[in-house]
């Protein structure tokens, strides 16, 4: 019960856009109207459950391998109020591009959200990697959503490979990781680092952690990895690109700073290096 309450922002989260999706195929609704009926869902069902664990001091789930402390609820509140100010904004942006009709904008932007939020909340390197794909997976689709505007198909295109890529140079710094200390939790990641007891020896697991940091810092556009920005700024609808920018880079600074306050800390061999 106490997994299913520390979930209920996520949940309830992921319920709203699913529904958003249903009705964004089977309904013609305006625009403005899909914006409002959209923003007034999320912000109930995931402000209140997210007050219930504020006012209960913020709460773990071992099970669920997320965490909402104060990092995680500072975060997904950014979260929240860039996700609702996009979703404000975008009936405007999308009528005057005479696409107004494309409804389905809206569950892809809260979809997104969802994995921010998971991102910023995981303590286990699998709910990590699956925040982050959620998250970029909906941003790639994002970018080319006005198929007719140029550079739009192009901008989708690049980020989506791009973004692949650095993917896959995570994941692979993930399993690096796990090779040499046996577990994918921060916490137990951390209680190996404090002994020192690695299976495979310190290279590789430094070799991993830089490579977690390189598909970071690709999602935080950091020199050398912004090359990709401008192209997919230029081509993504304006409310995007100020989504991707605020919501999508706020995410990586949080996983960072989390990976650093659980397990970079408490490790002398990475904090020296």
């Amino acid at each position: 019960m106490e997994t299913l309450n520390t979930l209920m922002p996520i949940l309830c989260s992921s319920g709203v856009a699913l529904f958003l999706l249903i009705l964004s195929a089977f309904a013609k609704i305006k625009s403005s109207t899909f914006s409002s009926f959209s923003s007034i869902s999320l912000t109930f069902f995931f402000l209140y459950p997210l007050m219930n664990i504020i006012n209960s001091g913020g709460k773990s789930a071992p099970k669920a391998l997320l965490s909402f402390d104060g990092v995680g609820i500072f975060f997904s509140l950014i979260f929240f109020f860039a996700t609702l100010f996009t979703l404000i904004i975008l009936p405007d942006y999308l009528e005057k591009k005479n696409s107004s009709h494309i409804n389905e904008v809206y569950p892809l932007v809260i979809f997104s959200f969802v994995g921010m939020v998971i991102l910023a909340t995981a303590n286990h390197f699998l709910m990590f990697f699956l925040g982050l794909e959620l998250m970029s997976i909906n941003f790639y689709i994002l970018c080319g959503i006005l198929r007719e505007q140029e550079y739009a198909v192009e901008s989708s295109l690049k980020y989506f490979i791009l973004g692949v890529i650095s993917s896959a140079i995570l994941l692979l710094g993930i399993a690096l990781v796990y090779g040499s200390t046996s577990s994918l939790k921060y916490k137990n990641i951390a209680e190996v680092l404090s002994q020192d007891l690695f299976n495979y020896g310190e290279p590789l697991l430094l070799l991993g952690f830089v490579l977690i940091l390189i598909g970071l810092f690709f999602k935080l556009s950091l020199v050398p990895f912004h090359f990709w920005a401008p192209d997919v700024y230029q081509g993504a609808p304006t409310p995007i690109s100020g989504f991707l920018s605020v919501g999508g880079k706020s995410a990586a600074v949080a996983a960072t700073m989390r990976i650093f306050m659980e397990i970079v800390q408490y490790s002398v061999l990475l904090s020296q290096k």
